[in-house]
């Protein structure tokens, strides 16, 4: 039931992957003989390409539950709606983070520079199918594509979509640096319990707006370059615009009765790690894991047969920081 997996890796020359081309690893689902319906998962679609290219396919890994994960290894990339201040990337548009039903995305510049270009917003929903009207009985088919609709789940009980953004230099720090950037003025959001993570063995220049409610944002400058290892200037930057949010937020249980339930959850965790290069605060710069408080409706009791409305708080979470060098 599960999407299967499609992996294109083109080593040398171009990656062709032409507009109006459609690269499908989308989930399938049974109706069981007692009557319940069993859903598969999303796959995973890996394309990598090291030289030019061609980039207007069209990705899926849409599911009836949890959307697929979808990988793209391309040497330079930009993001935004805007024509990229590098006209040797390529430039990936905000619809493919948001449009194609993927539960994970995992972007790597592999030889150059990542690019999250001012005015830029990315806010990660995952869109999944819904039985449309007659489905429940009709015939088998190959693909539940004829028998669905594309919907954003209620919140609650839509799966949050977790983003990797990387990059690498290229010949290992010999011919530069890949930095990765996020420019002010951009944001990112994931939904609750979201995860964002941004790594480079070069540099990181952060300076937008990072949010992932309860859940967790992890910016990680890894590894050595050659040929001396320590560089000097190599380093993560969190500037003077940049907001880093991981504060609590209500996670909602919808409900045919109406009531007010569901989870207050706590702060999540903020993890920036230099492991390699210096680590600089800038001021103005702001990181937060508050915890918060909703109204909600509860049991007071296990044995309780009635709800109490009352305010429920969640602890703060936590923020971890390191720098390699003084």
């Amino acid at each position: 039931l599960d999407g299967g997996t499609i992996a294109l890796n083109a080593q040398w020359g171009t990656l062709a992957l032409p507009q109006g081309a459609l690269i499908a690893a989308n989930g399938g689902a049974q109706r069981t003989s007692a009557g319940a319906l069993v859903s598969g998962k999303g796959g995973t679609i890996k394309v990598t390409g090291t030289g030019t290219n061609l980039l207007g396919a069209q990705f899926q890994g849409y599911s009836l539950t949890k959307g697929g994960t979808l990988s793209l290894s391309l040497p330079s990339i930009c993001i935004g709606a805007m024509a990229c201040t590098d006209p040797s990337a390529t430039q990936l548009a905000t619809s493919l983070f948001t449009d194609d039903g993927f539960s994970n995305l995992a972007i790597t510049a592999n030889g150059g520079s990542l690019t999250v270009e001012s005015g830029t917003n990315l806010t990660l929903l995952q869109k999944n199918w819904s039985l449309a009207p007659g489905a429940a009985t009709a015939s088998s088919a190959s693909s539940l594509a004829g028998l669905v609709n594309t919907t954003f789940l209620p919140d609650g009980k839509r799966g949050p979509v977790n983003l990797t953004l990387s990059s690498f230099a290229p010949n290992n720090g010999l011919s530069g640096y890949g930095d990765l950037t996020i420019e002010a003025g951009s944001r990112i959001t994931t939904d609750a319990t979201g995860s964002l993570t941004l790594k480079s063995d070069s540099r990181i220049f952060e300076n937008g707006d990072l949010t992932a409610p309860g859940g967790n944002i992890k910016i990680d400058l890894v590894g050595a370059l050659s040929p001396q290892g320590y560089r000097p200037d190599q380093g993560i930057w969190v500037g003077p615009e940049a907001t880093i949010d991981v504060s609590g937020v209500f996670l909602p249980s919808p409900n045919a009765a109406g009531l007010d339930l569901g989870t207050v959850l706590p702060g999540g965790t903020i993890s920036v790690l230099a492991e390699t290069g210096s680590l600089f605060l800038m001021p103005g710069s702001s990181l937060r894991a508050d915890g918060t408080h909703a109204p909600i409706d509860v049991r007071l009791s296990p044995t309780d047969l009635a709800y109490a409305h009352i305010d429920v708080a969640s602890s703060g979470g936590t923020i971890n920081l390191e720098g390699a060098e003084a």
